[in-house]
């Protein structure tokens, strides 16, 4: 059965029942008056109008060469904004910026660490309908994929190693007689990674929230770079 403008554009699609019906990105639909498809009358954005700078040191700034990309609706091709560009001096800037965190971060409490991923979990979750609303917009997930997988699981992710922040645990080894050989986990320094393009969000809580917490160090600073 085809749903109607108005059966789609006040659809609750954090139910179910909506999502397994309808089963459809809001690209699917979008000949729909206004591209309704937002939860009970809240109709899905055509572009994003957030920050698009880039995020450096806790300051969004403009790329050193003043440059932007144009991020294009995978549907349609259509612009959803400009992001300013990252070039080598950028990503010096950024790896600067993150060496300089990282002393304070390495001497930071292991349960306060944990701490901020928690809080950090709940902010996400609590935007839930914007970050469903950019996944679908920017991937070209169904929305009922970015409900139901996405979000949640990013959520998830930095909730499970927030947990286990301050409950890593080392061995002492077996050795000869009168001798104590153990593990000591120390900061390992900055790291970066980059994230694909097809399942950004959730993959970068599987990469910051990993660094974050253990990796080898227990603590890092990270640095982080798109896929393209």
């Amino acid at each position: 059965k085809q749903k109607t403008a108005y059966e789609i554009r006040n659809c609750d699609w954090s139910s179910d029942v909506c999502s397994s019906d309808l089963a459809a990105s809001y690209h699917e639909v979008q000949f729909l008056e206004s591209r309704p498809i937002g939860r009970k009358g809240g109709a899905m954005p055509n572009a994003y109008t957030g920050p698009n700078k880039l995020m450096i040191g806790g300051e969004w700034v403009d790329g050193v060469k003043g440059q932007t990309i144009d991020v294009l609706n995978p549907y349609d091709a259509s612009k959803i904004t400009a992001i300013a560009e990252a070039t080598a001096e950028d990503v010096d800037r950024a790896v600067a910026a993150a060496k300089a965190a990282f002393p304070a971060w390495a001497k930071m409490a292991a349960h306060d660490r944990g701490a901020l991923m928690l809080k950090l979990a709940d902010a996400i979750e609590a935007r839930t309908d914007e970050f469903v609303a950019l996944e679908a917009l920017d991937t070209g997930h169904p929305v009922m994929d970015a409900r139901r997988l996405d979000v949640p699981r990013t959520v998830l992710c930095f909730r499970y190693f927030g947990g286990m922040a301050d409950k890593l645990q080392g061995d002492v080894l077996p050795v000869d007689a009168g001798f104590l050989n153990y593990v000591k986990r120390e900061p390992i320094g900055v790291v970066g990674h980059i994230v694909p393009w097809n399942f950004p969000l959730m993959f970068t809580s599987w990469k910051l929230d990993r660094k974050s917490t253990r990796l080898n160090s227990s603590h890092s600073s990270v640095s982080r770079m798109p896929s393209s």
